[in-house]
């Protein structure tokens, strides 16, 4: 959890920055709430008040989020938000979507939606997402966020972290060895995977995972949980309720093209004070939850814990790091059990290069050895220099890096025959949302063409 105000003047409120879900959402002050976490609603604490801001309107529109366990619904108003407490210095937007909830299931703390996409969908009435907009706007200078989340074994410290908007965290994170991988097509940040390793057992599979800060366990289909649970010598004392004892050490690795082990401490819950007098003192819940979806593997707490997670809102990709103070070489596992990327050096496509994975530092083909898609002279898709770029300048690309253009043929900044900052690219630009194959001097100064529209409204 963290802090953000909204309002004028700002009123802080603590919320769970959570990358499973879309909406920022917090709970009114005559909110209702129901179910086993809610505080909020009865104690009248960490509740907003639209009244009491000046710059709050409430666009009447309705909203309804639910999730796994619980949901909220109230209306969309709009207000000015500042990431940080209302007494700090933080960088602040004037005018965001957000719902006040009047009504709310299971859990009534705020939730601030991260996706990996620009837009969320409350009931037809399309708005930017939080981050995305901040972005856009100039808030911050990387089109990225890092998310830390402390290691601990006691209900103390569960949740503990830290939030890095806007570049990566070097504090905490090593983030000179960073696994990339592309999210697809969704809301979430859903990637493939190649299975999941429970000790010396591998499990293939083609079920996408999510990695997801608002989840407390590892979520798994019931045929793969099962798997699992039996492989681990689990027992079972309820209906989603495995123990193990507290001094073991489950092993469960998730395998993309290298292996990430998850922190067996991470897995292992201390017991509710019930459940101890029944089972002892020396027996602890097993953080993994079996589940009748067999579309998603998520990835909660024990995999965000064990790895610092990097969002790349650009270009749609997530990036892991092991912690500082951790072994950076535990996951480099090369020609093991027959990963697709099998050179020790993490590894590449067609395996001809030292770094030559699309993902971490290589290129598709390997044709040159730091080809990622920010560009010269650190490669592209085949190696090229540039992303998709022919012998193209660092920031141009025929897919476009923000500044890029076509096929980059001129400056860093250029489009096919534009001058600098008007080509924006063939497909996408934050900052010239117009886009362009080519200048339009009648659009001032906006390349005109096939550059995507991006949410500005139209001249009278």
């Amino acid at each position: 959890m963290g802090n953000i105000a909204i309002g004028t003047p700002p009123q802080s409120i603590r919320a769970i920055f959570d990358t499973g879900s879309t909406v920022l959402w917090v709970p009114g002050v005559k909110c209702k709430a129901k179910g086993a976490l809610v505080n909020n609603c009865k104690q009248g604490s960490n509740l907003f008040n639209a009244a009491r801001s000046k710059t709050a309107a409430n666009t009447t529109y309705a909203f309804e989020e639910t999730y796994d366990q619980g949901k909220a619904k109230g209306h969309v108003f709009t207000d000015t938000l500042k990431f940080g407490a209302a007494d700090s210095q933080g960088p602040t937007l004037r005018r965001v979507h957000f719902g006040i909830a009047s009504d709310i299931e299971y859990s009534d703390d705020a939730i601030f939606g991260l996706p990996s996409r620009d837009v969320y969908n409350p009931n037809g009435n399309i708005h930017k997402s939080i981050f995305h907009q901040a972005f856009g706007e100039g808030l911050f200078n990387k089109p990225i966020f890092t998310i830390h989340m402390d290691r601990c074994n006691d209900t103390k410290c569960r949740k503990s972290g830290k939030i890095t908007f806007g570049d990566f965290d070097n504090e905490h994170c090593n983030t000179n060895d960073v696994h990339w991988v592309g999210v697809q097509n969704k809301q979430g940040w859903v990637f493939p995977i190649n299975g999941i390793q429970q000790g010396e057992q591998v499990l293939r599979t083609n079920i996408p995972a999510i990695s997801d800060t608002g989840t407390t366990n590892i979520v798994l289909p019931n045929s793969l949980c099962q798997q699992i649970v039996s492989g681990l010598k689990a027992k079972k004392i309820r209906d989603n309720t495995f123990t193990l004892p507290c001094n073991s050490t489950p092993s469960l690795s998730v395998l993309l093209d290298r292996r990430f082990t998850i922190d067996p401490k991470e897995l292992l819950v201390p017991l509710s004070a019930a459940d101890q007098k029944k089972q002892g003192k020396n027996v602890c819940r097993l953080a993994v939850t079996c589940s009748s979806k067999n579309d998603m593997i998520i990835l909660g707490e024990p995999w965000t814990r064990s790895y610092c997670q990097i969002h790349d809102i650009m270009y749609k990709r997530i990036g892991f790091s092991t912690t500082v103070g951790s072994n950076p070489n535990e996951n480099k596992q090369g020609n093991r059990n027959n990963q697709p990327f099998n050179n020790p050096n993490y590894g590449g496509y067609n395996g001809n290069g030292p770094y030559n994975n699309p993902y971490n530092y290589g290129g598709y083909n390997g044709k040159n050895p730091y080809n990622n898609p920010y560009g010269s002279p650190y490669g592209g898709y085949n190696g090229y220099n540039g992303y998709n770029g022919y012998n193209s300048n660092p920031y141009s690309g025929y897919n476009s890096y923000p500044y890029g253009g076509y096929s980059g043929y001129n400056s860093p900044y250029n489009g096919y025959n534009s001058n600098p900052y008007y080509g924006s690219g063939y497909q996408y630009n934050p900052y010239n949302p117009y886009g362009g194959y080519s200048y339009c001097p009648s659009c001032s100064g906006r390349g005109g063409g096939y550059g995507r529209y991006y949410d500005i409204p139209s001249k009278k």
